[in-house]
């Protein structure tokens, strides 16, 4: 009894019947939960504690154990806590000598945790059979040899035999030789490999195909061993199809846009080709008409062809943007002298229109960044245009704004990148809010109406936004209709070790009267002042300024006066007039501030002693130079050359030119010709790249004009044998400039990574030819020395060209422009004189001659400004009547007078 008590296992003794407890060792108290005493006083209560669900079949098998002198059972046993105990009993005979009666003996392990896994491992062995079975997609089994122990309805289905008739099949028996050895091969790398495997199969299906995606995975044993693999399948021909069908649209709209692309490319080309004609030879007859009808003619001809040429730029701009073909370069530049002539370029519009145009630059900008200019310009160019074309009254304001100097304040990092803000603001009759994101889109405006009063294609904005996103910025607008509307958006820069820091000059905090009428630019220049430590005082007229000069005490009197030109009830003249005037601001440095179509003066500089004049929008280097200028702290002749193109060029050699043009269009042939003759250079023509390399071998030539596209060899291919010629027999480099309608920077790096020196897009104007010729030659032609003998020799001439370029601070197109801008008006303005003294209307005769002389005066007329201001002494009269002989007489010697000026002002726009 002593080993039984030290059992684990529970181990007691029955009678016979089954009815009463013998005996109970330890642990059969342990298991059951019960004492020895209740046992005891209860005999019977063992079976008692049967769960009632057992206890019928165990009672069973004790009546029968006489029978069957042994048995087995697994039961349950409920402790007195309610806790079920299954167990594993095993039940036998004993024995009994003559004098003891037989017993059962029943000896039984506690297997509930065995039984609890059991029934969770059937759980999921009937919710995987459960879910296997109802899957739609095809599931299956094998053992290591590759035979199948088990597979799903679906599968089964598949193929058209039951479960009991695949057990055991191999893909062998399944499917053909290619299948089965591609199944057998991936099963054997999943087993060998332990992972998962992968694959999508195309399975040939009559005339069309089917595709299967495909799951496998090891199966693992108890043992850990690998016994086999588990896998799944399914029909993904639909998606497979889609995916097909996705693939041919896309490769079918790259085809596309390709195609695009390179018809827009050739479309831009063969309409460049007879633009460049077009363009060239209105601007031949232009320098040899001086009919106002036929000029006038001419000039619209020009006009229209450069709006064309505009648009089909921003066509091409567009295909490229949305090709992705567009690429942003990086390049130092001066952000405030590029940026300042990209206004000054576009202020004959907005001062036409008697609009302020108003550059704006933080002190905190710096002067250098590495970015793409010619990017930025194009989407500045586009905001400011749209600006003055959408405003009727007031200013269009460019500022700029360093937003990584602020956020710099905030945490004192530097960083070699930074971040600038571009914003437009305008006054202009604004955009309603419905159309504000309309306005991006390409081809739309905020007016499409039939009857709408601004032009355009509607791509400007959706090019400048586009633009704006490669530069990973987004170009944002606010907007109010009547009152006006903010376009703006950041960029990032890089500053290189070479970055020049702002020069700002101190003047000490120097008193100053600055008489602008414009709010907005009143804001701007007191804060570019500030920076260089003046403190301006601001009056809006001329009335206004001069009262101010009088009540200042000595102590705090002005020392500068900056004026616009142009004020509302006068001019900023008549406020010199009356500084000078003045006994206590006779000397009183003044500068005046004039519009760029402005040239109507109500006298001389020199009478009144203007210290300098700039033309606005003002670069603020332009300004700061005219004050120190002005206060005698910078000698004018250390500053910038302001009188430069009012003397040629210094020439570095008068000889004839040779030049070599290849160029297959008949017209383009003779535009080039033409205007390579008139210059003195002597043309030699090839037809095509073949002829250009013979004729590059037979002769010599200073420089060549080459085409890019030709018949038989184009111009690439003839560079690039030219230049293989010249090294194989040591024979100096010549300067190759390409031609072509091609107008990108890719074309050009394409243009010069092929071996030539420059490129120039058509269609070519003259200056920029002329210009680009000397740049690559070092020489200057011999028929622009002999042209400019057709103008007057200096004692012959009639207009002092000295004046006229100083009043244009040295700017050659910007005196051709104000010089067009007087021809086309002075018959209007002689016509109002004539009409003046027919009308015997003193007032009209003195403002008509006012205008006149003013104008003559600007542009260096100075014998002819005489006579007008004669007229204009004239009119100052109460009547006409007693000098109305003399007003005709003076009138008719005017006439003579202007025709000799016409003639050489028209000298000058040919040369």
């Amino acid at each position: 009894m002593g080993l039984l008590e030290m059992a684990s296992d529970l181990v007691c003794l029955l009678s016979v019947d089954g009815q009463r407890l013998v005996y109970v060792n330890a642990a059969a108290l342990r298991i059951t939960g019960r004492t020895v005493d209740e046992l005891v006083q209860r005999p019977t209560i063992w079976l008692d504690s049967i769960h009632e669900e057992d206890r019928p079949t165990l009672e069973s098998n004790l009546a029968k154990i006489g029978e069957l002198h042994s048995f087995n059972q697994r039961f349950r046993m409920l402790r007195p806590d309610g806790l079920a105990v299954w167990l594993d009993g095993q039940f036998q005979i004993i024995a009994g000598d003559e004098d003891s009666p037989d017993l059962i003996g029943v000896t039984a392990n506690d297997v509930s945790k065995r039984v609890r896994t059991e029934r969770k491992l059937d759980e999921s062995l009937a919710i995987y059979h459960s879910l296997v079975e109802s899957l739609p997609i095809n599931v299956f089994r094998k053992d290591r040899s590759g035979k199948l122990v088990f597979a799903n309805p679906k599968y089964c289905d598949g193929l058209g035999m039951s479960l009991d008739e695949l057990i055991g099949k191999t893909d062998s028996d399944l499917f053909g030789p290619e299948l089965a050895q591609k199944y057998s091969k991936d099963d054997a790398w999943v087993l060998q490999t332990g992972l998962p495997f992968h694959d999508i199969e195309n399975h040939p299906q009559g005339d069309d195909n089917i595709y299967v995606e495909v799951l496998k995975a090891p199966v693992t044993g108890a043992s850990g061993k690998r016994i086999g693999i588990q896998g799944m399948f399914w029909d993904v021909t639909d998606r497979k199809k889609a995916e097909q069908a996705l693939r041919s649209a896309k490769e079918i709209a790259e085809s596309a846009s390709r195609a695009k692309s390179e018809f827009l490319a050739n479309v831009s080309h063969e309409i460049r080709t007879p633009m460049n004609g077009i363009i060239g030879m209105t601007d031949l007859l232009l320098g040899n008409k001086n009919s106002k009808d036929d000029r006038e003619s001419l000039e619209l001809i020009q006009t229209s062809a450069e709006s064309l040429l505009t648009l089909i730029n921003d066509i091409l701009d567009f295909s490229k943007i949305e090709a992705g073909k567009v690429e942003l370069e990086s390049q130092r530049f001066d952000l405030r002298d590029d940026l300042g002539d990209t206004l000054k370029a576009l202020a004959f519009r907005a001062h036409a229109k008697k609009l302020e145009l108003i550059l704006d630059i933080d002190p905190d900008v710096p002067n250098e960044v590495v970015g793409d200019l010619m990017r930025l310009r194009q989407v500045l160019t586009n905001l400011v245009s749209n600006a003055i074309k959408f405003t009727n009254k007031g200013y269009v304001k460019l500022t700029i704004e360093n937003e990584t100097a602020k956020r710099r304040k905030e945490n004192d990092q530097s960083s070699d990148k930074v971040t600038l803000s571009f914003t437009v603001a305008d006054s202009g009759i604004g955009i309603p809010a419905e159309k504000q994101k309309l306005i991006f889109s390409e081809f739309q405006q905020a007016d499409a109406s039939t009857t709408r009063n601004y032009g355009g294609t509607g791509l400007g904005l959706t090019i400048a936004k586009r633009i704006v996103e490669l530069m990973d910025g987004e170009l944002e607008l606010e907007s109010e209709p009547g009152v006006g509307s903010q376009f703006y958006f950041s960029a990032e820069f890089v500053l290189d070790a070479t970055t020049r820091e702002v020069e700002n000059e101190n003047f000490g905090g120097l008193p100053i009267l600055v008489v602008v009428a414009e709010k907005e630019l009143q804001t701007s220049m007191a804060k570019t002042l500030a920076q260089w430590s003046l403190v301006p005082t601001f009056a809006s007229g001329a009335t206004e300024a001069f009262e101010l000069i009088k009540t200042q005490k000595r102590e705090e009197s002005f020392g500068l006066v900056i004026s616009d030109v142009e004020l509302a009830e006068s001019d900023g003249a008549a406020l010199a007039s009356s500084i000078r005037a003045n006994q206590a601001t006779a000397k009183l440095p003044i500068i005046f501030l004039t519009n760029a179509n402005s040239i109507e003066f109500a006298t001389e500089r020199s009478e009144l002693g203007i210290d300098d004049q700039l033309i606005k929008p003002v670069k603020q280097i332009d300004l700061q130079t005219s004050i120190g200028i002005a206060l005698g702290l910078v000698e004018r002749s250390k500053t910038t050359d302001h009188s430069k193109g009012s003397a040629p060029a210094s020439q570095t050699g008068s000889r004839e030119l040779k030049i070599l043009l290849a160029e297959d269009n008949l017209v383009n042939q003779k535009l080039a010709i033409a205007l390579l003759e008139k210059f003195g250079y002597s043309v030699t023509l090839a037809n095509n790249g073949r002829e250009a390399i013979t004729a590059v071998k037979n002769q010599t030539f200073d420089l060549i004009l080459m085409d890019v596209q030709m018949p038989e060899v184009d111009g690439f291919e003839a560079t690039y044998e030219i230049r293989k010629y010249h090294a194989e027999n040591s024979i100096d480099r010549i300067p190759i400039v390409a031609l072509t309608a091609h107008a990108s920077a890719a074309d050009r790096k394409h243009c010069l990574s092929a071996g030539m020196d420059e490129y120039i897009s058509k269609p070519i104007r003259a200056t920029e030819l002329y210009d680009l010729i000397e740049l690559q030659t070092g020489h200057r032609s011999t028929g622009q020395t002999t042209q400019a003998r057709t103008v007057r020799e200096p004692k012959e001439r009639v207009i002092d060209w000295e004046r006229a370029f100083d009043t244009v601070g040295g700017d050659k197109q910007l005196l051709s422009d104000l010089i067009q801008v007087f021809l086309k008006d002075r018959n209007s303005m002689v016509s109002n004189i004539e009409s003046a003294i027919e009308n015997q209307n003193p007032d009209g005769l003195r403002l008509s001659a006012h205008s006149l002389r003013g104008a003559l005066n600007h542009l260096g007329a100075k014998e002819t400004a005489y006579l007008a201001s004669k007229l204009e002494q004239l009119g100052t009269a109460d009547s006409l009547g007693a000098v109305t002989e003399e007003a005709s007489s003076l009138l008719q010697e005017l006439k003579s007078s202007l025709e000799a000026v016409t003639k050489e002002m028209s000298d000058f726009l040919e040369t």
